[in-house]
């Protein structure tokens, strides 16, 4: 029990030093873009501090509501830079893009050919039919197995008789 409270604590450390990193390269890449923009000198820019680290011993609730919002902030703010950057669009549409041409997507019949067209099954108001069906498809084979093997034996039997003899007058000839 102790050995995972210490491993919760040291991910809760290794959680809150992470968060202060990003902070931190979150400010240091808008100071950059403001000094790269052509604002005038004369203007301070206050920045927030980087937020303190959090005590591990105190247990921290965060909803996943807050986390999605924190997330979709830093992909919205880390989208902002690229355009700025790189105004390449990438190779790969986005799902949103794609959702959005889903009502235009217009599908139509193929006919198949009669050989790729299989019979529906019939249905019927017996309960035990489909277990009879499922029966004879498991069984077919076997059945025609035996059915080869009586057809062998008949066709055995008819070639490997012995030749009849013909009685004449009391005697075989």
């Amino acid at each position: 029990m102790r050995k995972n409270c210490r491993r919760f604590v040291h991910l809760k450390n290794e959680f809150a030093a992470l968060r202060a990193q990003i902070a931190k390269n979150v400010t240091l890449q808008e100071q950059e873009n403001l000094t790269a923009s052509d604002l005038d000198s004369t203007t301070s820019t206050i920045t927030a501090p980087p937020p303190r680290y959090p005590d591990p011993f105190l247990h921290q609730s965060v909803s996943g509501i807050d986390l999605i919002k924190e997330r979709r902030e830093q992909k919205a703010y880390s989208g902002k830079t690229l355009a700025k950057n790189n105004p390449k669009k990438p190779d790969v549409p986005s799902v949103l893009e794609v959702l959005k041409d889903m009502n235009s997507v217009k599908l139509w019949s193929v006919k198949r050919s009669e050989q790729d067209v299989k019979p529906k099954p019939v249905v019927t108001t017996d309960p035990a039919a489909p277990t009879a069906e499922a029966l004879k498809k498991k069984f077919a084979y076997s059945v025609e197995a035996i059915a080869k093997v009586k057809l062998k034996k008949e066709f055995q039997s008819v070639n490997q008789r012995p030749p009849q003899r013909h009685l004449c007058l009391g005697h075989i000839c």
